[in-house]
């Protein structure tokens, strides 16, 4: 282990000229338990901590099913329902990108530039990528009035809808129907091209009295866990 770290340190020592780092994360998982790199290399510390998340609720006995909010082409879904094949994955979405009557709000308080993305995805498209489909609950339109027919509590759920409304709403929604010990992610906390997603959390956070640890991973995540 004294070897892996002193040829790790060289290695930096070079990288570090470059502004690259590499850390030990990447190499000291147990068997099992690493992530594929050309699949989450994008983002390797936000679905890193997902996963550590829903293994953590495993291993602790927290009930309930995982969701998320804002699935866009599903890659962290299948992640979610790879590690969790056994819990109901709901994937709330447009599938059609940016709503107008967020987008409204976007522009209205310059939280944005207020214009659709993200409409590259489709229902079935998302679903094809699901590792076990049978335990995926597609629910598709504006939320949260999509959500109305769903009855759950939910042990996880992942927000990433990057706009200020549905950041608000989507945590106002799942908070009370999170079991105890339960755990939100929201995206884009950190980013100043999505100002909204700031501006929901910590309007969230004064409404409710709950305190969020922000993570350092692409776009910046915030998590709350339920007490």
């Amino acid at each position: 282990m004294r070897l892996q770290y002193r040829a790790l340190n060289a290695v930096n020592g070079v990288l570090l000229r470059r502004n690259l780092v590499v850390t030990p994360s990447l190499f000291q998982r147990p068997n099992g338990h690493a992530l594929s790199l050309a699949e989450h290399s994008f983002d390797y510390i936000r679905a890193a901590t997902i996963r550590e998340a829903l293994t953590s609720l495993d291993e602790r006995g927290i009930d309930g099913d995982i969701a998320e909010l804002g699935v866009y082409q599903g890659r962290t879904s299948a992640l979610m329902n790879a590690t969790s094949p056994d819990r109901t994955l709901y994937l709330f979405d447009t599938f059609e990108g940016f709503d107008e009557r967020d987008l409204a709000v976007e522009r209205a308080n310059a939280y944005s530039h207020g214009k659709v993305e993200f409409e590259d995805t489709s229902e079935a498209a998302v679903m094809a990528r699901m590792p076990h489909p049978a335990h995926c609950i597609p629910v598709k339109g504006f939320f949260p009035e999509s959500a109305g027919d769903v009855d759950a509590k939910f042990a996880l759920a992942v927000i990433d809808v990057d706009l200020y409304q549905p950041i608000l709403e989507g945590l106002r929604w799942f908070w009370p129907r999170l079991a105890p010990g339960g755990v939100i992610f929201v995206h884009d906390f950190g980013t100043t091209k999505f100002k909204g997603a700031r501006a929901a959390v910590q309007k969230f956070s004064a409404e409710q009295a709950v305190h969020y640890l922000p993570l350092p991973d692409t776009a910046g995540s915030v998590v709350f866990i339920k007490s």
